[in-house]
């Protein structure tokens, strides 16, 4: 994951009028300017922004001032896009809250309620934006969820991907949105935030013992559910699957707040299938852990388990 100062997601339709004339060759605010009939002024505001988001930067030659197209990965995907579609006005429609929608629906299925919970909206103006979207085929509807269109628009789900995604702090991120972060560290002294996922096992009758912290920033208090969720985004083998059913089986968490936060934080079907591996069931991510295996490790905790 390549590392710079963290991106926000927040564009808008100057943002990408001013980047497309950029990525078309037109590398001062003097020429930009005349091709978009605006001021010099308004350019220069622009320019700004796109800068502090690392889009592009200056270069300069004597007392002239260029710019240049950065090299990071979401600036040359928006490149692409541009070029791969030249007959499409992206500033008619990807930017504000048709951009943030996007951005948050990319790796799982969302219903209305909880792009308007996570983009703090009322549900009517979610529900018009997302028929519009659904409509110009950039978003997918299955039922009541919906999802970003890849497979229509894989070249712009590419730069909305790395786009979201970027991340400057220290370790590895799990999950990113906004101003939120879920990461793992390696050292005590780079945790940043609240502690959470495994690292919090063992203040909630699960002890065990990590070469990782999981952190969770902004700093807030976290509920025993998010903790388990934030679990869930950590989990690289059979393992972690069994610490975390135990973590589920002992702590009586709140399954309608589990539902609502696994869709948040994109992990839908791995709780889905947790709840598989409890009853045996075929699984679509984790691996299914035959009972006898599970039994044995339960034991250890002291966790009693039934097959429902």
């Amino acid at each position: 994951m390549e590392k710079v100062q963290s991106t926000e997601l927040l564009i808008s339709k100057r943002m990408i009028k001013v980047l497309s004339s950029i990525t078309s060759g037109l590398n001062t605010r003097e020429k930009i300017a005349k091709n978009l009939g605006l001021s010099k002024t308004w350019i220069s505001e622009i320019v700004t922004k796109l800068e502090k988001s690392k889009f592009i930067y200056k270069k300069r030659k004597g007392n002239a001032v260029y710019l240049e197209l950065a090299d990071i990965s979401f600036a040359q995907d928006f490149k692409n896009m541009i070029e791969n579609s030249p007959n499409i006005k992206f500033e008619d429609f990807l930017y504000g809250l048709n951009f943030r929608i996007l951005s948050f629906c990319l790796f799982d299925w969302k219903t209305s309620k909880i792009i308007a919970a996570q983009l703090n909206l009322n549900k009517k103006t979610i529900w018009n934006r997302l028929s519009v979207l659904t409509s110009r085929g950039l978003l997918k509807k299955n039922k009541e969820f919906y999802m970003t269109n890849e497979k229509a628009w894989p070249v712009l789900y590419s730069f909305l991907e790395k786009y979201r995604m970027f991340y400057n702090g220290k370790g590895n991120i799990l999950w990113k949105f906004k101003n939120e972060e879920v990461f793992c560290v390696t050292k005590k002294e780079e945790i940043e935030g609240r502690l959470t996922g495994f690292s919090q096992y063992s203040k909630f009758k699960v002890p065990i013992s990590t070469a990782k912290y999981c952190c969770y920033l902004p700093e807030k208090r976290i509920t025993k559910e998010e903790i388990f969720i934030h679990s869930i985004l950590q989990i690289t083998d059979s393992r972690e699957v069994m610490l975390s059913l135990v973590f589920y089986l002992k702590n009586n968490l709140n399954k309608n707040s589990l539902y609502r936060l696994s869709l948040k934080y994109d992990c839908r079907i791995k709780l889905e299938d947790l709840n598989k591996i409890l009853k045996q069931k075929k699984t679509e991510i984790f691996p299914l852990i035959k009972e006898k295996e599970l039994r044995e490790f339960f034991e250890q905790y002291g966790v009693k388990w039934k097959i429902n």
